[in-house]
């Protein structure tokens, strides 16, 4: 409709521009009245278009928001899962660690737990949304800085920081405990005594397992603190969309 109005002032400023009946005081007063009209027509036209571009971004922005937070919830999910794991790990290897030389193992509870020599307990973050909205432009009209901060904080720093930790204390535990048990077949004969004889007597498999015992509880307790920053994120994301 703008469009319309413009385009017809604008041929009318031109008639009276080239008209020859009216004087040139005339055709002046005529003519500005004219750009006025036209200039008022274009600003309202910007407005107008400005307003219902703010509200398309307010839309995507929502939809990026509400898909980010169930990004979110699969991750906590997950995490809630991993942190029980690194916790049972932590007791075990300690279990394993404390056996004196007088003690005798406990085959039934190593032999439930084994799976914990050679495991890899890592987070597999839900990042493809973010990587894709972030080179898309759209996460720098999120209007609400604080919680963009805190986003591109969490998925920039804290969640590849906490990953990496993760795997490192996982090959630490593989490359050390499991290749020593790997080398008397352990794996495949799930023969306790093995164990129990490389504790009394190897003070190096002995560090090892107090090592991974070190790396399981730092695992544990970063997990914990990364989970907050997930919440406040998830907090943050609640207040921008109520």
């Amino acid at each position: 409709m703008a469009e319309l109005e413009i385009s017809k002032h604008t041929k009318k400023a031109y008639k009276v521009w080239n008209s020859k009946t009216l004087t040139w005081k005339d055709k002046l007063k005529e003519f500005i009245i004219e750009i006025i009209i036209i200039i008022f027509a274009v600003t309202v036209s910007i407005w107008f278009h400005g307003i219902s571009e703010k509200k398309h971004d307010k839309k995507e922005v929502k939809h990026f928001l509400l898909g980010l937070q169930s990004d979110l919830q699969k991750d906590m999910s997950e995490m809630q899962e991993d942190t029980m794991s690194y916790g049972l790990q932590k007791r075990q290897f300690i279990y394993l660690y404390n056996l004196q030389a007088t003690d005798t193992i406990n085959s039934k509870r190593v032999q439930e737990n084994d799976w914990i020599f050679n495991n890899t307990t890592a987070l597999v973050p839900n990042i493809s949304r973010f990587e894709a909205l972030k080179y898309s432009g759209l996460m720098q009209k999120v209007e609400n800085k604080l919680l963009l901060d805190e986003i591109l904080n969490l998925y920039e720093e804290e969640i590849p920081k906490v990953v990496d930790l993760a795997k490192n204390a996982s090959h630490q535990k593989i490359n050390t405990i499991g290749q020593a048990l790997d080398s008397v077949y352990y794996t495949y004969t799930h023969n306790t005594k093995l164990i129990e004889t490389l504790i009394k007597t190897s003070p190096r498999f002995v560090f090892n397992l107090r090592k991974s015992a070190d790396n399981c509880n730092y695992v544990y307790y970063t997990y914990k603190e990364l989970f907050k920053q997930y919440h406040k994120v998830d907090s943050l994301i609640n207040k921008e969309l109520n």
